[in-house]
């Protein structure tokens, strides 16, 4: 695991164990600068989003196709 820091660095997070959580490396890479927050929507966002594109409608298949652009 990573040591990622719960508030990061560039929002003043510090070195400190108060503020670091146990993350898979690939979490922690693809959770950069954001805040937890942030991640959560995100999270929330592709859940919704992969109901969605399962339904194989056309304009699903439209948003698929951008995102893989």
């Amino acid at each position: 695991f990573h040591a990622d820091h719960v508030v990061p660095h560039s929002k003043d997070g510090v070195h400190d164990l108060s503020n670091y959580l146990p993350s898979c490396a690939v979490c922690n890479h693809l959770r950069w600068h954001y805040s937890p927050e942030e991640i959560q929507l995100m999270l929330r966002l592709g859940r919704w989003l992969k109901t969605e594109l399962v339904k194989e409608e056309a304009q699903n298949r439209e948003l698929a196709n951008r995102f893989v652009q």
